[in-house]
């Protein structure tokens, strides 16, 4: 058999790529046989399997770090003990927790920032904005880096300034027309 072609190499990379995340993220398992067969035959099961194998090796098996958003799934019912009585503030600060975690995907400069730094800073951001004190949160012990936390606290008031002035203004348009947001941030 002759070498593959880089066009066929890159073909085999995108299915095997597609393979393992139906492997890691799909509720439904699809089988190696399945992949080959969606390929209409072009690669074999044993050609996915290796490249599979090839991709883990070179990701040295990172294939599914902790997010932001996990940190955050795992940290807000702290957000809960803030506020027992009212539901309301603790679904608004966990919501806009989330955006601002959302917020941060959108600006290179969380590239290299650790999860967990952004995930404290998007909640200690959201209480700044909901004038809440931050020694609820802190009170946990949780902002493990308090340097590498504090500068991202910076970015995301600076990205979150950015972002507000557009929501107003497309909630206020929505507002006047009477229908739903075309544009989500």
């Amino acid at each position: 058999s002759q070498a593959p072609t880089k066009h066929t190499l890159i073909k085999l990379v995108g299915m095997t790529s597609l393979y393992l995340a139906a492997k890691l993220h799909s509720a439904r398992k699809i089988s190696v046989q399945c992949m080959s067969s969606l390929s209409h035959g072009y690669f074999r099961e044993d050609q996915i399997l290796k490249m599979e194998i090839c991709i883990i090796k070179t990701l040295r098996w990172r294939l599914n770090p902790p997010t932001s958003f996990i940190y955050l799934t795992v940290i807000s019912p702290l957000i809960d003990d803030f506020s027992e009585k009212d539901h309301a503030f603790t679904s608004n600060a966990v919501e806009l927790s989330r955006y601002l975690a959302e917020l941060s995907v959108c600006d290179d400069f969380f590239m290299y920032k650790k999860p967990s730094s952004i995930a404290c800073a998007a909640i200690l951001v959201a209480l700044d904005i909901l004038a809440i004190p931050r020694k609820c949160f802190l009170e946990h012990g949780l902002e493990h880096s308090p340097d590498a936390t504090e500068v991202c606290i910076q970015r995301l008031h600076q990205v979150y300034s950015l972002a507000s002035p557009q929501i107003d203004e497309e909630v206020g348009a929505t507002e006047r027309e009477g229908s739903s947001p075309t544009t989500v941030i």
